[in-house]
C-alpha cells in the first residue's frame, strides 16, 4: 500500500467517531442548535417544616388559647395559611395571649400586682413581656410579705411567731404560711385566749369556754366575740339572785328575832 492510501485511511478513522455520533441535520448538512435538556418533573412541596413547626407550637405547655386556636385553624387550612401563620399569626396570638395573662394577674392580684399588671398593659410591647417574664414574680412576692406583715401585726402570740418565721424564709415559705399557716396560728390563739377567758369566770362563763373549745374556729370566734359577755352577765345575774335571796333570808331572820 503506498504512503497516500495509509495517510487517507488513518485520517478516516480520526473522523469516524464524530460521524457516528452527529446527528442527522449534521449529515444533512443543516446547522445545529444545543438541545436543552428534559426539564425535571414539577412535583409539589410539602410544607411539612411548617407543618412540623406548628405542631410542636400545640405541644408547647405554654402555648396560650388564643395561640392555640389560631395554630389549630392554619394546621386545618392550606399550606399557605400555615406559611401566614407563623410569619405574621403566630405573633399578634401571643400578643394576645399575653395581655390576656396581664389581664387575669391584674384582676386576681394583690395591690402591688394590680399595679404593675395595668403599667405593663399601659406600655409597649416589651414592657408587657418583661412582666410576664420578671416583673409578675416580683409582685406577686411583695403582696406576699405585705400581706404576711399585716396577719403578724395583728394576729395573737402564734400568729406573730409564724408570720415572722414565714418572712424570713422563701417565697414559698410565704405562700405556705398564706394558705395554711395563717389558718393554724388563728384557730391556736382562738383556743389559747377561750381558755384564758374560762380560767378565770365564772360557772356561766366556764361552761361557755369548755363548750366553744369542743367547736369550731367559728364557735370560738363567737364566743370571743359575744359569748363571754353574755356569759359573764348570766354570772353576774345569778350572783345578784344569790345576794338578793341571802339578804332577803337575813332580813327575814331579823324580823322573826323582834
Amino acid at each position: 500500500m503506498n504512503r497516500a492510501r495509509v495517510l487517507a485511511l488513518v485520517a478516516a478513522a480520526a473522523f469516524a467517531p464524530a460521524v457516528l455520533v452527529s446527528s442527522p441535520a449534521a449529515a444533512a448538512g443543516l446547522p445545529q442548535f444545543p438541545v436543552a435538556s428534559a426539564p425535571d418533573k414539577a412535583t409539589d412541596v410539602e410544607p411539612g417544616g411548617d407543618r412540623a413547626a406548628i405542631l410542636a407550637i400545640l405541644a408547647d405547655k405554654n402555648s396560650g388559647e388564643i395561640v392555640r386556636e389560631a395554630a389549630q385553624k392554619a394546621l386545618d387550612g392550606t399550606p399557605e395559611d400555615m406559611r401566614r401563620f407563623l410569619d405574621d399569626g403566630l405573633h399578634v396570638a401571643r400578643l394576645t395571649d399575653d395581655r390576656l395573662r396581664a389581664s387575669r394577674l391584674a384582676s386576681a392580684g394583690g395591690p402591688t400586682m394590680k399595679e404593675m399588671a395595668r403599667e405593663a398593659l399601659r406600655g409597649s410591647e416589651e414592657d408587657l413581656r418583661r412582666f410576664l417574664d420578671e416583673g409578675q414574680h416580683f409582685a406577686r412576692l411583695t403582696d406576699y410579705r405585705i400581706s404576711v406583715t399585716r396577719l403578724g401585726a395583728s394576729g395573737g402570740p402564734t400568729m406573730k411567731e409564724m408570720a415572722w418565721k414565714a418572712l424570713r424564709g422563701s417565697e414559698e415559705d410565704l405562700r405556705r404560711f398564706l394558705d395554711e399557716g395563717q389558718h393554724f396560728a388563728r384557730l391556736t390563739d382562738y383556743r389559747i385566749s377561750v381558755t384564758r377567758v374560762g380560767g378565770t369566770g365564772g360557772p356561766a362563763v366556764k361552761a361557755a369556754a369548755r363548750k366553744a373549745l369542743m367547736g369550731t374556729e367559728a364557735d370560738l370566734r363567737r364566743f370571743l366575740d359575744t359569748g363571754q359577755y353574755e356569759a359573764r352577765a348570766k354570772d353576774a345575774s345569778g350572783v345578784n339572785a344569790k345576794a338578793k335571796a341571802k339578804a332577803k333570808a337575813w332580813a327575814k331572820a331579823s324580823k322573826n328575832k323582834k
